[in-house]
């Protein structure tokens, strides 16, 4: 008896769906605009084109994944779905309903809508983003029976609408959180070192370089470094002069502003007659010399009175 054995082949490359080409936008800072155009360029998008803010380009879904994961000058991609005329709230809610939630969005799932307006008959744009919000729930709850939660920090899905002259577009944010949070960055730790503004630079500088070796020149000029003027507040240079007058040294910037503060809460306290509140407030907040530097101008200043 011969066993007969089941041989499961993976079809051709011909039965598969063709990859449909995608219209993307890149959000980029002022001024980057050109070298996110250069970058995406590498990456093979077509119809690039740099707008203020931003950049429009084509692709395939490939183009899409390696937009997200290389380019470096860029804050979010977008994936647009669909532009209707937007001249009334009305429009506005019968165009989001048009667009394909129920292929996107499930009941289980949330979402968040993000919304910018401009030169259009709707001028608020919480309102525009509740109305499409209202437009895309209804949609499915008239479908399914029941609507998406909203989440407005970590939502399943979330939706840009951009309104410009009665126009409306609608994209998804294939990147969900900003870029400058790629590899696994804390949000306090992206606030406060943005990938995109560095890039830029070092996309310039790079550009650089290379201009000057294709022109020939072997070694950059170097700039010689300069050191910083130290900054000072208005109260420490106040404080400044004051010592210099005295004949005394300032400690620090920081000690200079407390003892001014100080100074000007008891001043205001012996008008008011409330000294001995002021003192322990005074003395809490700073150190206990403050007390004593306090001291000794009221007593040079009775001492000049007297005289």
């Amino acid at each position: 008896m011969t066993e007969q054995r089941t041989i499961l082949r993976r079809k051709s490359t011909a039965a598969r769906q063709p990859d449909n080409r995608l219209n993307l936008f890149a959000t980029v800072p002022l001024g980057a605009e050109e070298l996110t155009a250069a970058e995406l360029g590498q990456l093979g998008a077509e119809g690039i084109k740099a707008v203020r803010g931003g950049v429009s380009f084509n692709g395939n879904r490939s183009t899409l994944y390696r937009s997200l994961l290389q380019v470096r000058t860029a804050s979010r991609i977008l994936l647009q779905l669909g532009q209707f005329p937007c001249g009334s709230p009305q429009e506005l809610y019968d165009g989001m309903r048009s667009l394909p939630w129920g292929e996107l969005l499930t009941p289980t799932m949330t979402l968040a809508i993000d919304c910018t307006v401009r030169d259009s008959a709707i001028t608020h744009s919480h309102f525009a983003a509740l109305k499409a919000k209202d437009a895309i729930v209804d949609l499915l709850r008239d479908t399914t029976g029941s609507r998406p939660n909203i989440d407005t920090k970590t939502p399943d899905l979330r939706i840009n609408l951009h309104i410009a002259k009665n126009q409306a577009s609608v994209s998804l944010d294939a990147s969900g959180d900003p870029l400058d949070r790629r590899g696994g960055r804390r949000a306090e730790q992206a606030a406060t070192n943005r990938m995109a503004p560095q890039a830029k630079k070092k996309t310039v500088a790079r550009t650089c370089r290379t201009m000057n070796s294709s022109m020939g020149a072997t070694t950059a000029p170097t700039v010689p470094a300069t050191t910083p003027a130290p900054t000072r507040t208005p109260c420490h240079a106040f404080a400044t002069r004051r010592a210099e007058r005295s004949g005394k040294r300032l400690a620090s910037p920081s000690i200079a502003l407390r003892e001014r503060v100080a100074l000007r809460r008891f001043s205001k306290a012996r008008r008011n007659n409330s000294g001995s509140v002021m003192q322990s407030r005074c003395l809490a907040a700073g150190p206990a010399r403050i007390l004593g530097a306090w001291r000794r101008d009221r007593a040079a200043r009775t001492h000049r009175e007297n005289r």
